[in-house]
């Protein structure tokens, strides 16, 4: 009994050590739209932070974007939109504590929001 103890305890361990400090949410996922000032086509164009706030390198970083469209040209492999859903950065990593940004312009500001994303932590 002492050993399946000690082997469910080492295991418990393992697991916790292993885990590290991974646990991203969607609340580590911080969007923010500015006003560059600039405007095409005389709608305002936009500049957006994607920010991975959590140590864990983050991809396949989707947004909901109901809603986006952009009178400037969009590259697909910055923000990619499927319906209601854009994938941000090619679905490439955005590494912990770093940024991804892009512009479109449009007439007002879309309520971008954390969808889904993949954790990787090491």
């Amino acid at each position: 009994m002492k050993i399946i103890n000690k082997v469910t305890f080492l295991v418990l361990l393992l697991f916790l050590i292993t885990k590290g400090s991974c646990g991203c949410s969607p609340g580590d996922v911080v969007i923010d739209q500015q006003p560059t000032g600039e405007k095409i086509s005389n709608l305002p164009v936009w500049n957006v932070t994607i920010s991975n706030k959590c140590s864990c390198t983050l991809t396949r970083v989707r947004v909901s974007c109901a809603g986006f469209e952009s009178v400037a040209d969009i590259n697909p492999l910055e923000i990619c939109k499927k319906e209601d859903i854009c994938l941000a950065n090619n679905g490439g990593p955005v590494h912990g504590n770093n940024s991804f940004t892009f512009t479109y312009a449009w007439n007002n500001k879309i309520a971008f929001a954390p969808y889904a994303f993949q954790e990787h932590c090491s």
